[in-house]
């Protein structure tokens, strides 16, 4: 068998801004060749984008067979990467035990967090989980980048996607995350660059499509929903300003005439 964790790199939409990650397991001998992937969700959702943006949509575990995934980020033209995790038959076993319950109807979804729960740190978790030995080098964290650094690589110059994931994060954002925070973007996960946490870990990587490059595309932006708040938000602001303007002054309330003052 051989378990492997496979990165895909960013994408023009919006969910698929920061790229994803999942968990190959295979094994030709059952045969088996599957993808674990901790990114479900429904994408029909009227308020898909804010969801996202506060952590307030729901995800579920997924499982499709490699040959399906790999046809859809080609059709996508999105690199895909693999990187085979050497660790022993018992830790993939546990590994695998893990993932079949987690993918159960009863067990699939999660609320989903973009900071500390996400489609990147759930698979991060599995592998903890299967060696509750490992250990992060928090040297290599690149001290003082907080996540909203981390995140501004991914938006570039979009006002309106940076402007989106600065305030609707807010606070939570402009902590300084530990090495091991930092795999809630799958690139930093994944040893593509300098500071992967998996490359630290001496897991080599392979391609297995496209040419991975670390230049983002940024996301396009997503004007339909950007004219819906707009067009909400000036709904409620007249809403109020009418609701104020005919509410009656109570009884036993003064009015003071400010041209008395002197």
């Amino acid at each position: 068998s051989r378990v492997s964790v496979l990165t895909m790199y960013p994408g023009g939409d919006i969910h698929a801004a920061y790229g994803h990650t999942a968990i190959r397991i295979s094994d030709p001998n059952l045969p088996l060749d599957a993808v674990f992937n901790y990114g479900m969700f429904e994408f029909h959702d009227n308020w898909f984008i804010l969801k996202f943006m506060r952590g307030q949509l729901d995800y579920a575990l997924g499982v499709e067979a490699f040959p399906d995934v790999m046809d859809t980020y080609k059709a996508s033209d999105r690199s895909v990467v693999e990187q085979v995790l050497d660790i022993p038959l018992s830790a993939r076993k546990v590994m695998f035990s893990f993932l079949a319950n987690n993918s159960l109807p009863e067990n699939r979804t999660y609320r989903y967090d973009f900071i500390v729960d996400n489609c990147s740190t759930r698979p991060r978790d599995v592998i903890e989980l299967a060696l509750p030995s490992l250990r992060y080098d928090e040297t290599k964290a690149q001290r003082g980048e907080t996540f909203r650094d981390l995140l501004q690589q991914y938006v570039g110059n979009d006002t309106f996607i940076g402007l989106g994931t600065h305030l609707l994060m807010a606070m939570p954002v402009d902590r300084v995350p530990t090495y091991r925070q930092r795999a809630f973007l799958p690139l930093e996960y994944a040893g593509v660059s300098d500071s992967g946490i998996l490359g630290a870990l001496n897991w080599p990587t392979e391609r297995l499509f496209g040419w991975p490059t670390m230049d983002m595309p940024h996301p396009r932006t997503p004007w339909p929903a950007i004219t819906f708040w707009i067009l909400f938000g000036v709904a409620v602001l007249g809403t109020l300003d009418a609701v104020i303007r005919r509410r009656p002054i109570s009884p036993g309330t003064r009015t003071i005439d400010a041209g008395s003052f002197t």
